[in-house]
């Protein structure tokens, strides 16, 4: 049985890094843990412009207090995005161009009504002469949230279907017919899942009493058989599927409200968890895979040679994360980590 396992540091391209004092707390959090990252535009006021998503993402990096972690940008596609606003989006290297339809997370009002209308079809193709990733959110508007992942999966298909070689990710799937949708596609076509979707299911986000609000996200957790879908999926060794974490902190007080802020802050769990999941399946060799290679050579991101090491002892998650200087007492001030307070058997190694 293995005691340590040594693994390129990872490359996340999904993180929500937040603005203001959270950035100034989760950004090192990630770059303790990942080499690169990618910074999701739907910020409040949203990334719209290339100019706006360097500058973020150089804020980010300054924030991380790590001056070998990467941040790369991404812009928010609205109705109002225009075939020539991608030529923008070029000069400043951005990675991606999120999709997130009207309403179906946070700060997403301002997104797209259509996804397959004519104009939007004609930012799909500019972004595909460039090579802008099209990277989406997919769930339908106004259906219950517990089927509207698997209620978009013919518009995906049909974006698809219509941009030829662009490179799409759906994202954070959630379901076994998103996992057999994507298989279908082409080499040009993957998706990105999340620790927390490799975990729960959905009695562990609706339970009436207990934690199930920090455990919301979108899309919600589904039934044990998607679960397993999606392990096999992450678990296969094939290219399409990789690690996003969708790594989406709330202060507490979000969280607690009577609508739970959607979101998951699985930093620090998540290595950990995964290490252990890996192992129950005896797929360990796969874990460097899924965390770090699919994803970069999907992106097109180079890696440095610098690796991170797990070790088999065990690791309590932090019950809370405060901002800095404060107590953590307050939820106003403080955020619950996912898995707060459990221990799991594999432990990042510290230097």
């Amino acid at each position: 049985m293995n005691q340590s396992l040594v693994i390129v540091r990872p490359f996340d391209p999904h993180v929500h890094f937040r603005d203001g004092p959270i950035m100034g707390v989760v950004a090192p959090i990630v770059a303790r843990y990942c080499q690169a990252a990618i910074a999701m535009p739907n910020t409040d006021p949203p990334i719209l412009i290339g100019i706006q998503a360097h500058e973020y993402a150089r804020r980010i990096e300054e924030a991380s207090n790590d001056p070998n972690f990467r941040v790369f940008s991404a812009v928010k596609l609205t109705a109002d995005t225009k075939p020539a606003d991608v030529a923008e989006w070029q000069e400043y290297g951005i990675k991606l161009a999120k999709l997130y339809p009207t309403g179906v997370t946070n700060n997403s009002a301002d997104g797209v009504v259509d996804p397959l209308s004519s104009s939007m079809l004609e930012v799909y193709r500019e972004m595909e002469n460039v090579g802008i990733i099209l990277s989406i959110h997919g769930e339908l508007p106004g259906v219950h949230r517990v089927v509207a992942e698997q209620q978009f999966l013919p518009i995906f298909r049909k974006i698809v279907d219509g941009c030829g070689s662009l490179k799409v990710v759906l994202e954070h799937i959630s379901t076994a017919q998103a996992v057999d949708v994507v298989k279908g596609c082409g080499s040009n076509v993957a998706a990105t899942i999340t620790p927390q979707h490799l975990k729960m299911t959905a009695e562990d986000v609706f339970e009436p009493f207990g934690i199930g609000f920090h455990n919301y996200c979108r899309p919600t957790a589904k039934k044990p058989y998607d679960r397993e879908k999606l392990r096999e999926a992450a678990m296969s060794g094939s290219g399409e599927f990789f690690l996003g974490s969708d790594f989406a902190p709330h202060l507490e007080l979000a969280k607690l409200a009577a609508e739970p802020a959607a979101g998951v802050c699985n930093y620090p769990a998540m290595l950990p968890f995964l290490a252990t999941l890996f192992e129950s399946y005896e797929c360990m060799d796969q874990l460097e895979a899924f965390t770090s290679a699919r994803a970069a050579e999907f992106y097109g991101v180079g890696l440095r040679d610098e690796q991170i090491t797990l070790e088999r002892k065990p690791f309590t998650v932090p019950k809370s994360i405060p901002l800095a200087g404060t107590k953590g007492s307050d939820p106003s001030q403080r955020i619950i980590p996912w898995l707060a307070g459990e221990k799991l058997a594999w432990s990042v190694k510290t230097a």
